[in-house]
């Protein structure tokens, strides 16, 4: 039973694990913010709300930025691209 256990804890930590951040840099200002990276295996309201953060990102002059890594999990929706 207690391979079964360890297996389960595993599981659940691997869960809880946040996806990878894509880094989006505005030119004009210098401001970073991190959306959630698409994910086309995740469920559909996941892949729709880190697409929409792409998309909100990119009509306020956001731009990603191949490569960089985010500091950290942040908000579905960074404030930079809801103003």
């Amino acid at each position: 039973m207690r391979p079964f256990a360890c297996l389960m804890v595993l599981l659940s930590l691997a869960g809880c694990a946040s996806r990878p951040q894509l880094v989006m840099l505005n030119p004009r200002t210098g401001a970073t913010v991190g959306c959630e990276s698409p994910d086309p295996l995740a469920g559909s309201g996941e892949y729709l709300v880190s697409r929409a953060c792409l998309s909100a990102c990119q009509a306020h002059g956001f731009r990603p930025v191949p490569g960089a890594k985010a500091a950290g999990g942040g908000n579905s929706m960074p404030q930079a691209c809801l103003d």
